[in-house]
This record gives C-alpha cells, structure tokens and sequence, in this order.
C-alpha cells in the first residue's frame, strides 16, 4: 500500500510539472488513513491568460459606450466588454448581462474577498437594492495594491481604465476568475481520478468552492 501511495503520488507530481504554464495550480496532498488525497487549496484559474485578458482590454480604451451594443469599434455596454474579451482568451461563452454572468457562470472561480483580485478577473458590482448592474475587469494594480479596472462606464465615458475608488469597493459583489475549458477539463480528471474516499466532505476538493 505504501509502495502504490508514493507512486500515485509520483505520477500527480510528474502531470503538475508537465503542465503548460497556464494551467498553474497549487496543489495539496492531504492524507487520510491510508488515502492520498488530493485536493485543491487556490486555483490561480487565468492567471496567466488573465494578462494578455488585460491587456487586451486596454487597447480598447475611448471605444464608445452603447447601452445593448456588442462592437469593439463602434460601441458596447459593460457586460457586452467582459464577454467577448473572456470569450477570445478563454473560449467560455458568457451571458449577455451582468447580472447572469454573475449569478449563472460556472466555468469559473468565485473569489468573494477584494483583496484576493488579480489580474483579468471580472468584477461584478451592486447597487444600494442588491441588484447587479455593472462589470469590470481588473487590468493592474498600484505600488500600494489597489486595482486599476477598464470598463465600459458608461455613455459620457466610454470604455476607460482607472483606479478602483470606495464607491466600487462599497458595491463589489463577488469576482470571477475564468478558467479555459482544456484547464478546467485536466483538473477535474486529475483531482475526481485520484480521490478515493469520495464520501467524506472534510477532503472533498475546493475545484468550484469560493476562494
């Protein structure tokens, strides 16, 4: 038994190492009785897709705000942004508002605290009601780490980048980290083919839990 432990061990060790960059993940091997158990402890899910997602969404900067619109060139709404620059990094097709991306996206990580953003996470924002009406992406941080978001802010703005102020901290709803489907796809069979006690929650994998 100790002998297959230190080779399932090997092998997961052998498939993290062998992975392309972009699907970095940090990994811990807990162990339960005689199970190795791997579970996920932070998934970084686009980190390094989450970038060139930055990137991209400043190039766009003065393109015109359009309530409903869905062009790069001649104008488009937050939630129309977010979508197509997710779609082109990430493949994953996203609702058309805010607040469906927000509450039905699952090929993502939520992150529920402000001061685990990163670069290219969407962030979503309520209003004084609760209701979900506006996304952004992150695109950079200051020397002192408060994030820099570009956003379609609205119609007397266009799509612009700026630092993130209280009233945006004071409405942050949640982020969402989106994660390709080919890395979310060796992860899941990573994880779900090497978990053998599958009844006991105490081990079951964070993969879709809030970070």
């Amino acid at each position: 038994m100790v002998r297959k432990l230190s080779l399932l061990r090997l092998i997961i060790l052998i498939r993290i190492l062998t992975m392309p960059k972009r699907m970095l993940f940090l990994m811990v091997l807990s162990t339960c009785g005689t199970f190795a158990i791997p579970s996920i402890a932070y998934i970084h899910g686009t980190y390094t897709n989450g970038k060139a997602l930055a990137k991209s969404a400043d190039k766009y900067i003065g393109v015109p705000y359009v309530w409903g619109g869905n062009s790069l060139t001649k104008g488009l709404d937050c939630s129309a942004f977010v979508k197509i620059l997710v779609k082109t990094h990430t493949g994953i097709n996203l609702p058309r508002t805010a607040k469906n991306q927000a509450l039905k996206t699952k090929q993502c990580f939520n992150i529920t605290s402000f001061s685990n953003l990163q670069v290219g996470d969407a962030v979503y924002f309520k209003d004084n009601k609760g209701d979900i009406h506006h996304v952004a992406l992150v695109t950079g941080f200051d020397k002192d780490g408060y994030p820099f978001i570009t956003h379609a802010k609205g119609k007397a703005y266009g799509v612009v980048r700026e630092k993130i102020t209280k009233k945006y901290v004071d409405e942050f709803f949640i982020g969402k980290r989106f994660g390709s489907c080919e890395t979310q796809k060796i992860v899941r069979k990573l994880i779900y083919k090497n978990y053998n006690n599958k009844s006991d929650t105490k081990y079951r994998p964070l993969l879709l839990k809030n970070i």
